[in-house]
């Protein structure tokens, strides 16, 4: 009888660990549209973050992001603070700023449905995806 009540119990415990569909399918925080102008951290867009595209540039690494869940795009830069800004910018909108005053440094999302540039302020330095391509 007690082998019965732990085996019971055991069986019990498995079945209330394995996380239910809905827990594990949470809805991102925003998509597309939705996101634009919005910070990729505090919403945790950056969590499935990829990287789509990069430039070097004076000693600083640009790169374009998209997330998968909030069908969405920003972009980064890490290095030393510049007196310059970055951008990321796609067809549907203006461009949304981020000044390099600290060594890491994001912009807020576009809407990642529409291809983008990330690129840094009065040049031509643009990042590019691997493939060569202008847009990410």
């Amino acid at each position: 009888m007690r082998v019965r009540n732990i085996a019971t119990g055991l069986i019990a415990a498995a079945l209330l660990s394995v996380p239910s569909p809905a827990a594990a399918a949470a809805a991102p925080p925003c998509t597309g549209a939705g996101c634009v102008n919005k910070d990729p951290v505090t919403t945790g867009c950056d969590k499935d973050a990829r990287l789509n595209a990069e430039v070097r540039y004076r000693g600083r690494l640009l790169q374009g992001y998209y997330s998968p869940s909030c069908e969405a795009k920003w972009a980064t830069v890490i290095g030393p603070p510049l007196n310059r800004r970055i951008y990321i910018r796609n067809s549907d909108g203006s461009p949304l700023f981020a000044n390099m005053i600290h060594h890491v440094v994001w912009t807020k999302m576009v809407d990642g449905t529409l291809p983008a540039v990330a690129c840094f302020e009065n040049s031509s330095v643009c990042a590019r995806p691997t493939i060569g391509q202008a847009l990410f």
